[in-house]
């Protein structure tokens, strides 16, 4: 799964009735550390998004702090427990990734059963993960297939098109679709997403159709988009530099005393230039 600036993730969280779908639409600053500061504004989503980031910029160590800080701040929700999952598998720990896909399973068989399309395709979702990371192909793809099937058309209208189209893309890739998946990411592409800060260069949900011609061909195209924003972006904050030390320099400037004067050298003394007397002839 991923997401751009304007992240969409399907959140399953497990309380007193059923899953829920969350969208943020803020780019969420992430810290170079693994561990990250809590506040009273820390969710699952915002947590996700700094594991998304952790692992583009290759930060896996720090992803999997990250994750593990996630579940301990939200034990009871399969959400938190999905994106350590990703983590793990990204890198590379393979084995702890099947313990915790076991406790995303445990946590589905008490959950009550989904009330909405988008919160069964989030928990089929969430299941396809848990085993696909314990190794059984065959179930994964049957329950990422049943998420796609729910999704697809309760999404529309409801969720941002181009992550709309992102999500499916993920949900088919890891289904097996592969030439849908492929077809579902380039409309994402020609739909606006924005890549999500390179997340989508290393989205497992993705790996079956990185050799796809189409998938290559929109990544070009995606791939200069994000050199464009980021030109952009490296522009503003130039700008606002420039101006900050012009602010700074007429602060300064207005912080002199009123009697304070430059400095001054006399004037020279001019050269004679009569003629002494006697001189004259």
């Amino acid at each position: 799964m991923g997401s751009t600036a304007r992240v969409v993730v399907w959140s399953g969280i497990l309380a007193a009735t059923s899953f829920a779908g969350v969208l943020i639409f803020a780019p969420v600053d992430v810290p170079r550390l693994g561990m990250t500061a809590v506040t009273r504004d820390t969710t699952v989503d915002r947590q996700a998004a700094r594991i998304r980031r952790a692992l583009a910029d290759g930060r896996t160590m720090a992803a999997l702090s990250i994750g593990n800080q996630t579940v301990e701040l939200f034990p009871e929700d399969p959400a938190a427990w999905l994106w350590k999952t990703q983590a793990q598998y990204v890198a590379g720990h393979i084995n702890e990734a099947r313990a915790t896909g076991e406790r995303i399973e445990q946590m589905a068989a008490q959950a009550p059963t989904p009330d909405n399309p988008l919160a069964g395709a989030a928990l089929a979702y969430q299941l396809g993960w848990a085993r696909f990371v314990q190794g059984d192909r065959p179930a994964s793809r049957e329950r990422f297939l049943e998420a796609a099937g729910l999704y697809e058309p309760a999404s529309v209208g409801v969720v941002d098109e181009a992550l709309r189209l992102y999500n499916m893309a993920c949900y088919l890739a890891m289904g097996g679709e592969i030439d849908r998946a492929a077809e579902q990411f380039a409309l994402a592409v020609g739909a606006g997403y924005g890549g999500d800060a390179g997340w989508w260069r290393v989205d497992p949900d993705l790996e079956a159709i990185r050799e796809h011609r189409v998938y290559l061909d929109a990544s070009v195209v995606l791939q200069r988009a994000e050199e464009e924003l980021e030109s952009e972006l490296r522009e503003q904050r130039e700008q606002a530099a420039r101006r900050e030390r012009e602010e700074r320099r007429e602060g300064e400037e207005g912080d002199a005393p009123a009697n304070a004067r430059p400095e001054t050298t006399p004037d020279p003394v001019p050269e004679r230039t009569d003629t002494p007397p006697g001189d004259g002839g």
